[in-house]
């Protein structure tokens, strides 16, 4: 990777940081804790990084790999709600829930050496599962008896509230890290024959055994600890660790261990149903110098314990700087993406920094901007409103002025309608007409009653030749083909419903062709007087 790897080595069950080394191109420099500083460590770190890379061209860090120290993988029964269901258990219990689902003994659960994880319901913790239903796990199924203790989940829980602190100061000192991971994740990575780097590509040519299947990888840290991963296409499966027993002049590998680490392992084979065809030990050159057991002897004992399977050794001066240094030629996110809980620490990968804090300054600002809008808008509004008031209020004002002259109560809707009529009704009596006036005739009335009685004849033939209606008579001169269409139309008319004229019977005119073209046709008049009341 372009950007160097940077190791965080711990202790005091991951609560202090005792080391820290950068790892890169040109690049191999470490920097001691003091036992003293726990609260300052994180700034006292970042300091030191930020001055280790001053002479690089870019401030950042490709690959950050956290020392397991504090941290234990145990298994979870699969529920229906997925990954993220198992992890929300997990919190709330505690972590006591990882104790093997239905153990009844510590043996049984394999939680020897779990380390006790206080703050696994706050932020202090990192607790992922590592197996996803796809694995064999079906969520669906986790909570059938008839399928047994096959379908778990691995959980990871590691405690990283120094790790979070000292991603925050790095932040604050611009430099970004890209991808978070630990020494299980980095085993796996680093030394899986299927895993992406060119080193273990070469490693896989060189040993006997050439399976991609899962590969079981031992470290022997010469601190005073063994470190081991399953891996499967260089993602982790299982992971555990093991404190190593010391001697008079230091740690060693003992037999005894090597059998309570194949026991481990039986007991994961039992939980998760998957078991490594071929182990992968790397340790120092010095292996056997305290008393214990060489590289060749720990081959033999793991044979012994763990039969069946291929074993091969590799003897290097420093186990964790070779481990590193295989990642170090390789973009971080390319290796390890950072949402696959198999190779990153997802929550420490995706840890809130300053482009977080950049997108919620400009969203704040985005939603000031909109409040400013909603206000001038909200303003505009209100003017709208206020105008909208003043024009009703003068609606109103002009409405009663129109009914004061007439000595009525403003109303709405039906009542003014209601009020209208009465009013009409009351002018009406009022404003009588005198007895002796004679009424007008009701001239449009009598051309409506017609109307409604000629449509019929002119379908027949019949021509309106003249209408003249007066208040002194009505006449209506027409033109049809035969006499009995005339006396028809005079009886309509007389027997009429409403009518107040009186028709007299038609008088012919005059009959013949009135040019060439037309046919005979016989005119008519027929006249009307008005009834008087």
């Amino acid at each position: 990777m372009t950007a160097p790897v940077c190791f965080i080595a711990r202790a005091d069950r991951g609560d202090r940081v005792r080391a820290v080394r950068l790892l890169g191109d040109r690049l191999d420099q470490s920097w001691q804790g003091d036992d003293s500083d726990v609260s300052g460590g994180p700034a006292r770190i970042a300091e030191w990084v930020s001055g280790a890379l001053k002479d690089r061209s870019e401030r950042r860090i490709g690959l950050m790999c956290v020392d397991v120290e504090g941290g234990f993988v145990s298994w979870q029964r699969a529920h229906a709600g997925g990954a993220r269901l198992v992890e929300t258990l997990v919190r709330a219990s505690e972590g006591e829930s990882l104790v093997g689902v239905g153990a009844t003994s510590e043996a049984e659960s394999g939680a020897t050496g779990i380390v006790p994880l206080e703050s696994a319901s706050g932020s202090g913790a990192t607790v992922q599962a590592l197996l996803s239903g796809g694995d064999g796990h079906e969520a669906e199924g986790a909570d059938d008896p008839a399928r047994g203790a096959g379908h778990r989940l691995a959980v990871m829980a590691l405690r990283d509230a120094t790790v979070r602190l000292t991603l925050d100061e790095l932040d604050r000192r611009s430099i970004d890290v890209e991808v978070v991971t630990t020494l299980w994740h980095a085993l796996c990575l680093a030394w899986d024959p299927s895993g992406p780097t060119r080193e273990s590509r070469q490693l896989a040519t060189r040993v006997v055994a050439e399976s991609r299947g899962i590969i079981a990888i031992v470290l022997i840290d010469p601190s005073g600890r063994l470190v081991w991963s399953w891996s499967e296409d260089a993602a982790l499966l299982a992971a555990g660790t093991a404190a190593l027993p010391r001697r008079d002049d230091g740690p060693a590998v003992t037999e005894p261990l090597v059998g309570r680490v194949a026991a481990e392992w039986l007991a994961w084979v039992g939980q998760i149903g998957k078991t490594p065809g071929r182990v992968l030990i790397i340790g120092p050159r010095s292996l056997g110098e305290h008393g214990g057991l060489d590289g060749p002897g720990i081959g033999g004992a793991l044979t012994r314990s763990w039969p069946h399977t291929s074993v091969d050794l590799a003897l290097v001066d420093d186990p964790i700087g070779e481990t590193l240094d295989r990642l170090s030629a390789f973009r971080a996110t390319g290796i390890c993406p950072p949402e696959d809980p198999g190779r990153a620490a997802v929550d420490l990968s995706h840890r809130p920094g300053r482009a977080h804090r950049s997108m919620y300054r400009w969203l704040g600002l985005i939603l000031v901007i909109g409040a400013v809008i909603l206000g001038m808008v909200a303003w505009t509004l209100s003017r709208s409103a206020d105008r909208t008031r003043q024009a009703a209020a003068e609606f109103k004002a002009q409405i009663r002025t129109v009914y004061e002259p007439f000595e009525l109560e403003p109303a709405s809707g039906f009542i003014a309608v209601e009020n209208l009529r009465q009013f009409a009704q009351q002018q009406r009596e009022t404003l009588r007409p005198a007895a002796d006036l004679t009424p007008a005739p009701p001239i449009l009335a009598e051309l409506e009653t017609m109307m409604l009685v000629l449509p019929d004849y002119f379908a027949a033939g019949l021509e309106l030749r003249s209408v003249v209606m007066n208040s002194i008579r009505a006449e209506i001169v027409v033109a049809a083909p035969q006499n009995e269409m005339f006396f028809q139309l005079w009886e309509s008319l007389a027997t009429i419903g409403g009518s107040a004229l009186r028709w007299s019977q038609p008088s012919l005119q005059n009959q013949g062709r009135t040019s060439a073209s037309e046919s005979s046709l016989i005119e008519a008049r027929l006249v009307g007087a008005w009834e008087r009341p």
